[in-house]
C-alpha cells in the first residue's frame, strides 16, 4: 500500500512540474505575441529627409553635395582641393551629367 501512495505521489509531482511548464511556456508565449503584435503596429519604416545631404572627408573637406536646386534634384562631387569635378542632376525631366575641368569649366556634358 505504501508503494501504491508513493508511486501515485511521484505521479502527481511529475504531472505538477509539466503543468508548471506549460503554464510558464504559455505565458512565454504570450507576452512573445504580444510584444510582436504592439511593435508591428507601432513601427514604421525609418525615413530620413533633409533639404541636402552632404560628405566630407576626414579632415572636414566637402567631397559631395545631395540637394534640390531649382526643385530638381542634383549631386555635385567635389575633388580633395574643393573644386566641384561634377554634376549630375535632372533638368526638364530629363538626366543631366556634366564633368568639370579643374578651371571649373564645364568640359563635357550630356545630354
Amino acid at each position: 500500500m505504501v508503494s501504491e501512495v508513493d508511486g501515485l505521489r511521484k505521479r502527481v509531482e511529475k504531472v505538477e512540474r509539466e503543468n508548471r511548464r506549460m503554464k510558464l511556456l504559455g505565458l512565454v508565449l504570450l507576452a512573445a505575441l504580444g510584444v510582436v503584435l504592439v511593435t508591428g503596429l507601432t513601427v514604421e519604416q525609418p525615413v530620413i529627409g533633409a533639404e541636402a545631404f552632404t560628405l566630407v572627408d576626414k579632415n572636414g573637406g566637402l567631397r559631395a553635395v545631395f540637394a534640390t536646386v531649382n526643385s530638381e534634384p542634383t549631386l555635385a562631387l567635389f575633388d580633395s582641393t574643393g573644386k566641384v569635378r561634377a554634376g549630375l542632376s535632372v533638368v526638364d525631366n530629363a538626366p543631366r551629367l556634366i564633368l568639370y575641368g579643374e578651371d571649373g569649366t564645364p568640359i563635357w556634358a550630356a545630354p
